[in-house]
């Protein structure tokens, strides 16, 4: 169904050049191109351009973001691919060690500016899709990161240990229900 939904956009007002996802919106009748140039390459590709058709009305929308000294950035691009996809593993390691340090914990979207704060604050640099520790760390505040996404780590463990148990009592209950 989406396939033809897209096709008809695509085929009514046309195609942006180059786009590397599209964009279905589930609250209003629109469909999002979105061109990120080094989307395999860059751990964290920032937006070219956009264009946005609005199905309702047909109007078409182009944001240019080139010239903008912080402009939007990708963030979880394992979300945006097949679990096929041949940089999937890659991409989701990734965001795995970032989520683990807290980086993803601000809500909304990311820019550049930010996620280059973020990635200092935490004592961290990104090499091509790995997070590494800065070897010019202060030591003590090295330590105390390292501790906190241990922590982090283990609190997410727990949850999701709590979540698979509650899924098999769920699924036992429902066994008993069934079998009365």
């Amino acid at each position: 169904m989406l396939r033809l939904y897209e096709g008809c956009a695509n085929r009514t007002i046309g195609r942006l050049d180059g786009a590397t996802i599209i964009k279905f919106h589930n609250r209003k009748p629109q469909i999002s191109y979105l061109f990120y140039p080094d989307f395999d390459t860059d751990p964290h590709p920032v937006l070219h351009t956009s264009m946005h058709i609005n199905l309702r009305g047909l109007s078409v929308s182009y944001q240019d973001y080139s010239h903008l000294q912080n402009p939007p950035i990708l963030v979880k691009k394992e979300a945006f691919v097949a679990v096929n996809y041949p940089n999937y593993q890659k991409f989701a390691k990734l965001s795995r060690q970032e989520e683990k340090l807290g980086i993803f914990d601000k809500p909304g979207g990311f820019k550049l500016r930010e996620l280059l704060n973020c990635l200092e604050e935490n004592c961290v640099r990104i090499k091509g899709h790995r997070l590494f520790w800065r070897s010019d760390a202060d030591p003590e505040r090295l330590k105390m990161l390292q501790k906190a996404a241990s922590e982090r780590q283990s609190k997410k463990i727990e949850l999701n240990a709590g979540k698979i148990e509650q899924t098999a009592e769920d699924a036992e209950e429902g066994k008993e229900e069934g079998e009365e």
